[in-house]
């Protein structure tokens, strides 16, 4: 058995290709697929790559998603199953104005961005179910099986979901306040669901119609469009906003929104000779729900560092608190062993931490290798962050590996594959 990880060289965003080369075949999970339209085809065909069991789109950002379009389009790919995202809450209220306002400057830019990442989601939803593939909506608890790589969801809850389908809620998750109702209960939690999600011909068409207003109106226009209305809320108590709620809303809320739709999923290899464990957590944001309640859940020899390697995720201290000590929760051979009195102390430790900075990962992850996907056009990673010696070692699809070539724009892209066979700590480049 030979297990590799590809960190795949695509010149924006994140794709991650995992191979399990076993005696019965070769199994492929790919979590994300770049900006580019058809880096990731070409990258598999160049390793003869005809198959993926499990594609995961970790969130709605173009630069996680749009790569992918290409791939579910190319009749040389056969796809098992996807996970993704329902974005028909979002295509809701960007069809009937249920967003807050936005600023006038943020205008143009932000209808584009929304409109044009829900066409993409809406095009491989619909290329999906012309070539029968399911995709599926995962929560947290939900389990599969590919090859030797035993994958769980540990982020969203079902609830989550749920939530968004009220204005007031998406409204309040845009003023970067997290409403404490989202916050599942024992009975609520770890549910496991998973639900097959479809694309609407109506939606997708009002969307296509806001487009090209958008690429016909002159640049520096306010476009009169259902997003830029206030709109009627569905209750009196849906409109009990802040005074100053439905003004001000600035693009990087959109960001905000989608980053915290990430699905945050755990990999186990099995078949190695020392089991390892990876997390993928997209480009979460907003980390309270995770650290309240799946702390010793998260443990990873390898990690996906979110954001291209910027400034580490932010928590609620104030929530935190609200929370008792997680449960514990036996999660397989392949975890790091603890004992309860070692968990308690780890709790201690994260609950007076300083949240705005990766120590989170030192308490928490304790990655051996940490993977990088840089963002030179946006001066991104922060060199500071990545030089934490905690961190483990850096692994980037770039030429130079050094954290402060990282968001260089002439260090090129370059495929940099690990192999997930031996021991986690002699994990090294094929």
């Amino acid at each position: 058995m030979r297990v590799e990880l590809h960190i795949i060289p695509v010149k924006a965003g994140d794709a991650t290709l995992i191979i399990d080369r076993s005696a019965d075949g070769c199994h492929t999970v790919l979590i994300d697929a770049g900006l580019a339209k058809d880096e990731i085809v070409v990258y598999l065909h160049s390793h003869g790559i005809t198959r993926l069991d499990l594609v995961i789109l970790s969130h709605p950002d173009l630069d996680h998603l749009q790569g992918f379009l290409e791939v579910i389009k190319n009749p040389d790919i056969e796809i098992g199953q996807v996970w993704c995202f329902d974005l028909a809450f979002l295509r809701d209220f960007v069809t009937t104005g249920r967003l807050p306002r936005p600023q006038e400057g943020t205008h143009a830019i932000l209808y584009d961005r929304a409109c044009f990442s829900l066409l993409v989601d809406d095009s491989i939803l619909k290329t999906a179910s012309i070539r029968g593939i399911d995709c599926l909506q995962v929560s947290e608890g939900f389990r599969s099986n590919v090859g030797c790589l035993q994958i769980e969801v540990v982020y969203p809850w079902d609830g989550f979901y749920r939530s968004l389908r009220s204005a007031r809620s998406l409204k309040i998750l845009l003023s970067k306040r997290w409403p404490e109702d989202w916050l599942p209960n024992e009975a609520e939690a770890g549910g496991g669901k998973a639900r097959r999600i479809t694309s609407s011909n109506e939606q997708g068409g009002k969307l296509a119609d806001l487009l090209r207003q958008f690429e016909r109106a002159p640049r520096d226009s306010v476009l009169e469009t259902p997003l830029a209305t206030p709109g009627q809320p569905e209750s009196e108590e849906e409109n009990q906003c802040e005074p100053d709620e439905s003004e001000n809303f600035p693009i990087s809320l959109l960001g905000t929104l989608y980053n915290n739709l990430s699905i945050v999923a755990r990999i186990h290899v099995t078949g190695a000779v020392a089991p390892i464990s990876m997390l993928f957590p997209g480009d979460l944001t907003d980390w309270t729900y995770l650290v309240a309640r799946r702390p010793f859940d998260l443990a990873a020899e390898v990690f996906k560092y979110p954001h291209h390697g910027s400034a580490g995720p932010g928590i609620s201290r104030k929530l935190l608190r609200e929370f008792p000590f997680p449960p514990w929760r036996y999660c397989g051979p392949w975890c790091r062993p603890r004992r309860w009195k070692d968990c308690m102390e780890i709790w201690e430790r994260i609950y007076h931490a300083s949240w705005n900075s990766p120590e989170l990962f030192r308490e928490i992850v304790r990655p051996f290798h940490t993977l990088v996907f840089p963002y030179p056009d946006r001066g991104l990673p922060d060199s500071r962050v990545l030089r934490h010696g905690f961190l483990g070692q850096i692994h980037a699809n770039r030429v130079a590996q050094h954290p402060a070539a990282l968001n260089v724009k002439t260090n090129s892209p370059k495929a940099r594959i690990l192999d997930l066979s031996g021991h986690p700590r002699d994990i090294s480049p094929v």
